[in-house]
């Protein structure tokens, strides 16, 4: 009996973290796509010469 109920509180938790990591995504996808927007707007060469400091 005890069991059963464990098993539903692992599904709750399952449930809450999922819910947890798709709004973390959402997040993800808005933040980048702002960020892919404001590359558009300037212009796609200041991140290509950071890159290219930090690793020459």
């Amino acid at each position: 009996m005890s069991r059963h109920r464990d098993n539903t509180n692992n599904n709750q938790q399952m449930k809450s973290l999922s819910n947890f990591t798709c709004s973390i995504s959402k997040l993800l996808l808005l933040m980048l796509h702002f960020d892919i927007c404001d590359d558009e707007l300037t212009s796609i060469n200041p991140p290509l010469s950071l890159y290219e400091f930090e690793y020459s």
